[in-house]
C-alpha cells in the first residue's frame, strides 16, 4: 500500500531524525571512551617515566637501583596514598626488549618471559593501551578484571633507543562504573530530546495536514464562489433580456391590439358615429380593446395559488390560456391531492404558463396536451403541440428567452428542463421536485 506523500515526508523526516541523533550519542560515547582511556593511559606512562624508567637506565648504566625492589616498594606506597580515594596503582612491569622480565612490583611476580612481537610493535608505536573486562581473557593477568593494560616504551635518553618496556595493570572498576553513569546519562539526554524532536515533528506534520486540509477547503470554497458569482452575472443578464423581451412583447401587444382598436374607434367617434359597413361600431371596438387588455394583464398577473392543490394550478393555467388564446387544450393529470410551497407553486405556475405560450406563439397551439405525474419524489410535466418545422424555435445551447427563464426557475430548487421537436411535435420535459416542501 502507497502511503499518502505528506505521510511519508513525516515518517521519513522521523527516521531521519532517530538516525541521527542515533549517530550523535554513539559519537558522544565512543569519544568519552577514548578520551577517558587515553587519561589514563597518560597516567599509566607517568608511573613508568617517574617510576620504573629511572631505574632501569640506571641498571642500563651499570648501576644496582634496578635490583633494588624495597626501594620501589617504597615509592609505590608513597604514590598509591597521593591516588583519589578508592584508586590503586595496580602493578608495574619492565621487560627487556627481548621479552624477559627486567622487574615486577608484585611480590613473587613469576610473569617469565613476554611476546617479543607485541614488545617490538610497542617499542616503534609508542604507548600503547587495552581495556580488559573479560575474565576469561584476563586469565594469567596479576589481577582481576576489569583492568586497563598500559604498555609505554622506555628510551635510552642519549640514543634514544628503546632498551625497555614498562607495563602497567590498573583496575578499571571505577572506570567502568564511571563510564556506565556518564553513557547512561548520555543516552538518556539523547533519548529525551529525540522524543522531544519527534514530537515537535508530529504537532508539525498534524499542523500542515490541517493547513493542507484548510486551503482545499479555501480553494473548493474559492471555486464555488466563482462559479457562484459566474452564475449569478448569468442570471442578472438574463434577467434583464427577460425583462426587455417582456417590456417589447408587452408593448407590441399593446400597439398592435388595444391601442389599434381604441384608435380606430376614435375615428368612428368623430365621425357621425355611424357603424362600418361590416357593422364595426365605436362602441364595439372599444369593448374588444377592454377585452384585449384584460387578456394581457391576465397573462401578466399571477392567480391566487395559495390554496390549490397541485392538480388544481395545473388546471388553472390551462384554462387561462385556453381563455386568451381560445384554443383547447388537452389534460392528462394524474397527481395527488398536495399542497406546495408559495416558491413552487409559482414555479409550476409559470412552467405550464410559458410553455403553453411558446406553444401558441411558434405552432399556433395546434395539438396542445400537458401531462402531469408524480415520478421520483417529483413533479413531471410534459407539455406537446403540434408545430410547422419552418416556425420551430432554433436550438440553442440554452435555448431562447422563454426556456431560459423557465430553466433559471427549474434550477432553483434542483429540477430540470428539455426541450425537443421531432416528427412534427414539440416536447416540453419538466421536473420539478418536491423535496421538503411537500405536505400530504
Amino acid at each position: 500500500m502507497r502511503l499518502p506523500r505528506p505521510l511519508l515526508v513525516s515518517v521519513l523526516t522521523g527516521l531521519m531524525v532517530m538516525g541521527s541523533m542515533l549517530w550523535l550519542g554513539l559519537f558522544i560515547t565512543n569519544s568519552y571512551r577514548d578520551l577517558q582511556l587515553r587519561a589514563l593511559a597518560d597516567a599509566g606512562g607517568n608511573y613508568v617515566d617517574g617510576l620504573l624508567a629511572p631505574m632501569v637506565l640506571t641498571a642500563a648504566a651499570g648501576g644496582d637501583a634496578a635490583t633494588d625492589p624495597a626501594d620501589l616498594g617504597e615509592r609505590l606506597t608513597d604514590l598509591s596514598r597521593s591516588l583519589p580515594q578508592g584508586e590503586t596503582l595496580g602493578v608495574l612491569r619492565a621487560w627487556s626488549p627481548d621479552g624477559q622480565l627486567v622487574f615486577g612490583s608484585l611480590e613473587g611476580d613469576t610473569a617469565g618471559t613476554h611476546d617479543v612481537d607485541e614488545i617490538i610493535e610497542v617499542a616503534e608505536g609508542g604507548i600503547m593501551w587495552e581495556l580488559v573486562l573479560d575474565e576469561e581473557e584476563a586469565e594469567g593477568a596479576p589481577i582481576a578484571a576489569p583492568f586497563l593494560e598500559i604498555y609505554v616504551p622506555i628510551r635510552d635518553e642519549v640514543s634514544g633507543h628503546t632498551i625497555a618496556v614498562g607495563e602497567v595493570y590498573r583496575d578499571a572498576t571505577a572506570l567502568v562504573r564511571e563510564r556506565h553513569r556518564v553513557e547512561a546519562a548520555v543516552w538518556g539526554g539523547i533519548g529525551l530530546a529525540t522524543l522531544g524532536l519527534l514530537l515537535v515533528l508530529g504537532l508539525t506534520a498534524r499542523q500542515s495536514a490541517k493547513l493542507r486540509a484548510n486551503l482545499h477547503r479555501e480553494r473548493v470554497v474559492t471555486a464555488q464562489n466563482a462559479r457562484l458569482r459566474a452564475e449569478a452575472e448569468n442570471a442578472r443578464t438574463e434577467v434583464t433580456l427577460a425583462n426587455e423581451m417582456v417590456l417589447n412583447v408587452v408593448g407590441a401587444e399593446l400597439h398592435d391590439g388595444p391601442i389599434q382598436t381604441l384608435a380606430l374607434g376614435a375615428l368612428l367617434s368623430g365621425t357621425d358615429q355611424r357603424p362600418l359597413p361590416d357593422g364595426t361600431s365605436a362602441l364595439g371596438l372599444i369593448g374588444s380593446a377592454l377585452r384585449q387588455l384584460r387578456s394581457i394583464s391576465d397573462g401578466l398577473i399571477l392567480p391566487e395559488l395559495a390554496d390549490l392543490t397541485v392538480t388544481e394550478i395545473v388546471k388553472v393555467a390551462a384554462r387561462r390560456h385556453q381563455d386568451s388564446t381560445g384554443r383547447s387544450v388537452a389534460l392528462d393529470l394524474k397527481l395527488p391531492s398536495e399542497a406546495l410551497d408559495t416558491p413552487r407553486r409559482t414555479c409550476l405556475f409559470r412552467v405550464v404558463q410559458e410553455g403553453l405560450r411558446n406553444a401558441q406563439r411558434h405552432a399556433d397551439g395546434d395539438g396542445q396536451e400537458i401531462r402531469c405525474w408524480t415520478e421520483n419524489d417529483a413533479i413531471r410535466i410534459v407539455i406537446r403541440n403540434d408545430v410547422d418545422p419552418s416556425r420551430a424555435p432554433a436550438k440553442s445551447p440554452g435555448g431562447g428567452l422563454g426556456l431560459r427563464g423557465m430553466r433559471r426557475r427549474l434550477d432553483v430548487f434542483g429540477g430540470t428542463l428539455d426541450f425537443d421537436v421531432e416528427n412534427g411535435r414539440a416536447t416540453l420535459d419538466a421536473t420539478l421536485p418536491l423535496g421538503a416542501s411537500r405536505r400530504i
